[in-house]
């Protein structure tokens, strides 16, 4: 899904992380990226831990040492508060349960039974395209969030603006909300099942695939109420170990 318009928020390099949780000490399994408890990033408390560990080594060293090591720990402490600053509310708060590792059979949503429903949903969406019209209304004036089913635009926040880059539709199915979305450049759709967590947010937890280019990948993401209005969404993809966002607005 590198080029469906939807927001990379983190690194795509690969770096260990930490098992055991210092925010909560919860063992967390080998590759996990966010502690299954908490939510807290196990990859950038590694990384914390390890530049703590290397600057006390340096103060262990000597006197003459003391002061870089010093100045290491204030020009890290920095980075830190920036680094919380700008992810604070988003990605801490991302899929407490998401890994690394597989994140499940997505050609489940496109064969069988199952996937006959949602060929359903995907050429409901496909036959009633939402026109521009639509697209201005339901950024401009957002649609309550209190009510899921729908159509939605499926916009990419920027500096100056919001850029649509995809829509999508919802469905509820018994306890579980069906959702098929598909993004503009890249042709990729998106299906999966999320249930309702706590009183607004929605969330498919390793129940969600992608088809792009011929391959599926596994995917798992929420979605819940913005203060500005609409759905601020977040994924993860076994395409990479990107988290994807992406602003949704309901068509009224």
């Amino acid at each position: 899904m590198s080029e469906g318009g939807l927001r990379s928020n983190t690194p795509s390099e690969r770096m260990d992380a930490d098992a055991v949780c210092e925010r909560c000490d919860t063992v967390n399994p080998e590759d996990t990226l966010l502690c299954k408890t908490c939510g807290n990033n196990l990859r950038d408390q590694r990384a914390r831990r390890l530049a703590l560990e290397q600057a006390m080594e340096a103060v262990n060293a000597g006197p003459s040492r003391a002061a870089w090591a010093r100045g290491l720990l204030l020009v890290f402490g920095i980075l830190v508060l920036i680094w919380i600053a700008i992810n604070a509310g988003r990605i801490e708060d991302f899929m407490v349960a998401a890994q690394t590792t597989k994140l499940g059979d997505a050609t489940l949503f496109w064969s069988g039974a199952k996937g006959r429903e949602f060929d359903k949903l995907a050429e409901e969406l496909k036959s009633n395209p939402i026109t521009s019209e639509e697209r201005e209304v339901a950024q401009k004036q957002p649609a309550s969030t209190e009510i899921y089913e729908g159509r939605y635009v499926l916009v990419q926040q920027g500096h100056l603006r919001q850029t649509p880059v995809g829509e999508a539709i919802v469905r509820k199915e018994g306890g579980a909300f069906r959702i098929v979305a598909v993004f503009d450049r890249s042709a990729a759709q998106l299906r999966g099942e999320a249930k309702l967590e706590g009183p607004a947010r929605i969330a498919a937890r390793d129940t969600a695939g992608v088809y792009q280019n011929g391959e599926y990948y596994g995917a798992s993401g929420f979605a819940q109420p913005a203060e500005t209005g609409g759905f601020e969404c977040l994924g993860l993809c076994d395409l990479s170990d990107e988290t994807y966002s992406a602003m949704a607005y309901r068509v009224p």
